[in-house]
């Protein structure tokens, strides 16, 4: 079964909240999830999220885990990374996920 999903990746920058881009924390402010590893990504970072975000802390997780997380919360979310949005995608900018 194939799943259409839109992510956006935003960039932690090197952790500290007030650097964040303007489009990242306007993204975390009206994203529905965000996905984080809790082992990289500062919490100071998360202040950004709205208050009704479902944050998500993937550094405990599985792949199926999170899989299982992207299906029973919705298709389009957030995920904060540490790394450079042009270095994760260099090969694509789209993925397609089989489950």
């Amino acid at each position: 079964m194939e799943i259409k999903l839109t992510v956006h990746f935003i960039g932690a920058g090197p952790g500290d909240p007030e650097l964040i881009t303007l489009k990242g924390k306007k993204l975390l402010e009206q994203c529905s999830i965000c996905f984080f590893a809790g082992s990289i990504i500062p919490e100071e970072i998360l202040s950004h999220c709205g208050p009704s975000t479902k944050k998500i802390n993937t550094a405990p997780l599985s792949l199926s885990q999170i899989i299982e997380k992207i299906e029973k919360f919705g298709k389009t979310f957030s995920k904060l990374t540490n790394e450079t949005v042009k270095g994760f995608l260099k090969d694509s900018t789209q993925s397609k996920f089989e489950i």
